[in-house]
């Protein structure tokens, strides 16, 4: 078995979605993580990114983990 880690945005009650739906300068980040620390990693580079260049887009972000065969 292996784990699988996301990006993901919430833009409303129980309404969340990746992030290159949110921004397209964040795409390059949207894609699966093998390493929960790698997710961590790119959590943190959103969060800073979308603080200094699009603070009108300040939203919770989460990591979800998916576990395939």
């Amino acid at each position: 078995m292996m784990t699988l880690y996301t990006l993901h945005a919430k833009i409303g009650p129980n309404k969340w979605i990746r992030l290159s739906e949110l921004s397209k300068s964040l795409s390059e980040l949207d894609k699966e993580y093998t390493l929960r620390e790698d997710a961590d990693k790119a959590k943190g580079y959103a969060k800073n990114y979308l603080k200094a260049h699009e603070p009108a887009n300040k939203v919770p972000l989460r990591i979800q983990s998916r576990i395939i065969d």
